[in-house]
């Protein structure tokens, strides 16, 4: 029996207002992560936060990170949908990964566990090229076969 795997990606648009799901960052000099829900620490960047080769590859390393989990989690009935969300940092490094829909199954452990092991991205840059923090959301789905 096969399992479809679906992964939907979330990626912002370029430009617009402040807000979670544009390209926007929290300010420099405070060093706090901003929150899911509080809008009020974004600021707008020229160039968001990348992974390394662009959308394509970051969808081709999710799939790949899930698929070496596929049994592990047909196994433990991981099915459902879960979204996360994490700050890529000025170095590019992956941290403040949070669950935010959770599927209610060992899928958010696995998201949490392939989120750990995120290679680094290119970082946001705001108007004047200094890499600054940018706050990234994705969810990843895992459909029972039928």
């Amino acid at each position: 029996m096969k399992t479809l795997l679906y992964l939907v990606c979330f990626l912002f648009a370029q430009g617009g207002l402040a807000a979670p799901s544009l390209p926007c960052t929290a300010p420099p000099d405070t060093g706090v992560a901003p929150s899911a829900t509080d809008t009020s620490k974004f600021i707008p960047v020229e160039r968001v936060a990348e992974f390394e080769g662009g959308d394509s590859a970051w969808n081709d390393w999710i799939r790949g990170q899930l698929l070496k989990r596929l049994r592990y989690m047909e196994k433990k009935n991981a099915y459902g949908s879960a979204e996360v969300g994490f700050i890529v940092e000025k170095n590019g490094g992956i941290t403040h990964v949070e669950i935010l829909h959770s599927a209610g199954t060992k899928l958010d452990d696995v998201v949490l566990e392939i989120m750990s092991k995120c290679p680094r991205w290119s970082p946001a840059l705001k108007h004047d090229h200094t890499p600054v923090m940018a706050y990234r959301r994705q969810w990843f789905t895992l459909q029972r076969p039928d």
